[in-house]
């Protein structure tokens, strides 16, 4: 049979179209859908090999459909990616997880002198601090897809360079048993699954291809060769209503001998991290914080108005797999995802899905915005083994006591940390409006949180108790460049979603649907030169069930009057909260900031407890306890930072509002020290809400220029409640003599 298995092989042995150039057609995107779909070991061989094997994957494709309807197969995953013509994209549904790659091995105190008048000293052994991980590594588990498309032609085809894995944590392989009177100190590395298909195809829009088989896994984690998996792809072509895919003529050109596909793709995990994927590069890494300073006011252009603001939404909307695989439209070519948004709201209504997060940011096109709602956690990354003195012996008219021996040694204790902001986050940036009306938004979208820890050596003794361990963490992430048009919704991704424990769950599928909207700054008289600026913004919190019908209220216009009248009607009802409210003035062209701040200063460094040279049996309390050695120092509060001008010859304020309010919500202990002086090995925990971005506002206007996610009473962020960040920027005057 003719599948693109062997497609793969000709179509880099015949040859590519040349590349589309981006300024050829500037509204086109590819769409990656990718299926996995199980069936019985026998079928699949009756599939491929039989006297009836379908003669093309498409035909292959259908025929597995129909297994599906009859029971006979099942759909395993189902993912999507959209992204722009020669762009790469990411979609992650992950959880890190650390683990030791290295072991120091037990010590034993130089010199252990025998107890007086013959008595039996305990074993060698008992004195030993055991095994102990002293490096660590981190593997993403879940599923991750990588996708880079180009269209060929007019979109007769498409080559899709494309990286899917699977990695799943199957146990633990032990090497050592070791357990003292500390407690156990077993030396084990983790066994992982993997199902990865990496490969380069040529396709046809709207055309699957079967891109691999793959064995799933048993409980075990060894592959189950009782059964097969068939990845199929199928790429369709995202363009503007009156587009239309030319016909095929089946014929193509010659290959740039000089093309490889994997020249700079290397999987080395060496290289590459813990998965072995290429890394994508942030499209944010070198851009600055936005300022006015170095904005251009465009005064020769002949709009008014040249670089407006644009509003960016994402929405996670999660539905069950097999009800978003029946959502995607079977057509090659697609104008717009309106539709397919309108039906996600539908099943939000009925129950069927769930609206897991929603982000807004507004900015002026070319400049990036950003919207956190994060939590830092800072964590143990590095420990100091336990140490034990060069000499045990005897109290003076003693013996050595087993029982008393684990206060001999000192304990570990954590040496070096980081911090990972837990929580949702958005960062955005438009381009400048092609001559069709659409933009480019190249954006970063993540959902992280800390799904539960990892012991991998337990400590115990009279003084403390110090379990090595270290934080799981859950990600849902979306790394991509789309092309937009005002008002419409485009389907940016789709991933599995996550359970409560933090795992991948390809039994849902969480929808990444984004939308960008040019809002309408209305052109008004130059402002007196002596007029300053006066700043506000507030933080209205409502619950989630009203947020969606509230940024749809918001619309077009610049002017979110009535949103912030009726966003105050609530508050009066009890239905929302005005939680902040910061404000500032500020002469034009000058930066000003208010500040209402405690500074909190905490240790970021601990020294180990230390012990003397030599120590009799049980005099473990003539330790010196763990001591703080560095600080840092973190304002907490407040902060209310502006920059304003008026733009061009206009009455319009161009301005950069940056609202950050941080709160300290607690401490994570990592032990306690409980002999003669008492100490807390604990970091603090904080919270922080922000958005940023250069805004273009109309003069006494409130606008709506981002959503973010409140924080429950634990200091968790809590997606049942959003809170609207509304900014207006007024300008005064001083009053006439």
């Amino acid at each position: 049979m003719k599948t693109c298995l062997s497609a793969a092989v000709v179509s880099l042995l015949v040859g590519f179209p040349g590349w589309l150039r981006a300024d050829e057609s500037p509204s086109l995107m590819v769409r990656t859908r990718l299926e996995t779909i199980e069936v019985s070991r026998d079928r699949l061989d009756q599939l491929l090999f039989g006297k009836d094997a379908p003669a093309d994957d498409a035909a292959l494709r259908a025929a597995v459909g129909k297994l599906m309807a009859e029971k006979q197969a099942s759909l395993v995953a189902v993912q999507t990616l959209t992204a722009k013509d020669n762009c790469q994209a990411t979609a992650e549904s992950i959880r890190e997880f650390i683990y030791p790659t290295e072991w120091e091995p037990a010590e034993m105190p130089e010199k252990v002198e025998p107890n007086p008048g013959g008595k039996p000293t305990p074993p060698a052994e008992d004195f030993s601090t055991g095994p102990f991980p002293s490096a660590w590594d981190t593997r993403n588990l879940g599923n991750s897809l990588e996708v880079e498309a180009q269209i060929i032609g007019m979109g007769s085809g498409i080559s899709l360079r494309m990286v899917n894995e699977s990695i799943f944590h199957v146990g633990d392989e032990t090497w050592v048993e070791c357990k003292d009177p500390h407690g156990a100190s077993d030396v084990r590395m983790p066994r992982f699954a993997v199902q990865r298909t990496y490969t380069y195809v040529r396709l046809r829009p709207g055309v699957p291809c079967l891109l691999s088989t793959l064995s799933p896994k048993r409980p075990d984690g060894m592959p189950d060769l009782s059964r097969k998996m068939l990845v199929f792809a199928r790429c369709d072509i995202v363009a503007p209503p009156g587009f239309e895919l030319p016909a095929d003529s089946g014929e193509g050109e010659d290959e740039d001998e000089n093309f490889d596909p994997f020249a700079d793709a290397s999987r080395s995990n060496a290289d590459n991290g813990p998965n072995g994927n290429t890394p994508v590069p942030d499209p944010f890494a070198d851009k600055p914080k936005p300022s006015i300073a170095d904005d251009d006011n465009k005064k020769d252009d002949p709009d008014p108005l040249p670089d407006a603001p644009y509003r960016t939404e994402v929405q996670y909307i999660s539905v069950p797999r097999e009800t978003f695989a029946g959502m995607l439209p079977d057509t090659a070519l697609s104008n717009h995802d309106n539709a397919i948004h309108q039906k996600a709201v539908s099943l939000l209504k009925s129950g069927e899905a769930t609206l897991d997060e929603a982000f807004v940011t507004t900015a002026k096109v070319g400049k990036k915005a950003t919207a956190e709602s994060i939590r830092e956690i800072i964590y143990a990354t590095e420990y100091e083994p336990p140490e034990l003195p060069k000499t045990v012996k005897p109290k003076p008219g003693g013996s050595l006591d087993p029982t008393n021996l684990p206060e001999v040694a000192a304990p570990p204790n954590p040496s070096a940390w980081d911090t990972r902001n837990v929580g949702p986050t958005l960062e955005c940036e438009c381009a400048d409006p092609s001559a069709d009306g659409h933009v480019d938004v190249r954006l970063v979208v993540e959902s992280v949180r800390l799904s539960g820890e990892t012991i991998w050596r337990e400590w115990k003794s009279p003084i403390c108790d110090v379990p090595v361990k270290m934080p799981l963490f859950s990600t849902l992430r979306n790394n991509t460049s789309v092309r937009t048009k005002s008002g419409n919704w485009t389907l940016a991704a789709a991933m599995p979603s996550l359970n409560t424990d933090g795992f991948s769950d390809p039994s849902r599928v969480v929808m990444v649907f984004v939308r960008t909207t040019r809002l309408v700054v209305p052109v008004t008289p130059p402002p007196d030169e002596n007029a300053v600026l006066s700043m506000r913004a507030e933080f209205f919190e409502v619950p989630l069930g009203l947020y969606p019908d509230l940024v749809s209220s918001a619309g077009v216009e610049s002017d979110n009057t009535a949103l912030r009248s009726r966003l105050l009607e609530m508050v009066e009802s009890n239905k929302a909260a005005l939680t902040d409210t910061f404000a500032c003035v500020s002469k034009p062209g000058e930066k000003t900031t208010a500040d209402s701040i405690q500074e909190f200063i905490y240790p970021t460094e601990w020294e180990p407890a230390e012990l003397p040279i030599e120590s009799a049996n049980g005099s473990a309390e003539d330790c010196i306890p763990p001591t703080p050695s560095a600080w840092d120092t973190r304002n907490l509060g407040t902060t209310m930072e502006i920059e304003g001008d008026f733009y061009s010859e206009t009455g319009i304020i161009k301005a950069v509002i940056f609202p950050e309010k941080v709160t300290h919500t607690g401490d994570r202990v990592f032990y306690e020290w409980k002999g003669k002086a008492k100490a807390t090995i604990r970091m603090p925990t904080f919270n922080t809400l922000r958005s940023n971005g250069l805004l273009m506002l109309a003069p006494g206007k409130p606008q709506l220029v981002a959503a973010l996610t409140p924080f429950d009473k634990d200091g968790n962020p809590d997606p049942s409640r959003k809170i609207l960040v509304i900014a207006t920027c007024t300008p005064e005057f001083p009053a006439k003599k």
